[in-house]
């Protein structure tokens, strides 16, 4: 999870993807990011949720950029934000073997950035 404390912390932040050989990475224009491999694994990212300190819903944009993942506050014209904001990105995995299919989801644990 992302922490923002202040105002002072980036809005915008970005995070090296490190994939391994025969893995590929799709920016698929919906806040959304497909890793695959030649096993059949796949793994979905979508944009974290981000709620401010009253508790609403900021929009956050994600995309690709070369091998970098990149993250955003997007708030609404006028939308005031109240401090801390808080950013929780998750994702979803699914292995498809022969006759078995195995979905986890996990939380993404990130660096907390301060003032």
């Amino acid at each position: 999870m992302d922490l923002l404390r202040s105002p002072t912390a980036p809005a915008s932040d970005s995070y090296q993807l490190d994939l391994t050989p025969g893995q590929e990475a799709v920016d698929t224009g919906a806040n959304t990011l497909l890793i695959s491999d030649p096993s059949g694994t796949s793994t979905l990212i979508t944009a974290p949720l981000a709620r401010d300190a009253r508790g609403n819903r900021i929009p956050v944009s994600l995309r690709l950029v070369n091998d970098e993942v990149v993250v955003a506050l997007e708030p609404t014209a006028g939308q005031a934000l109240a401090y801390p904001v808080l950013l929780d990105p998750s994702y979803l995995s699914e292995r498809h073997r022969p006759r078995h299919r195995m979905v986890e989801s996990r939380p993404i644990v990130c660096h907390d950035q301060g003032s």
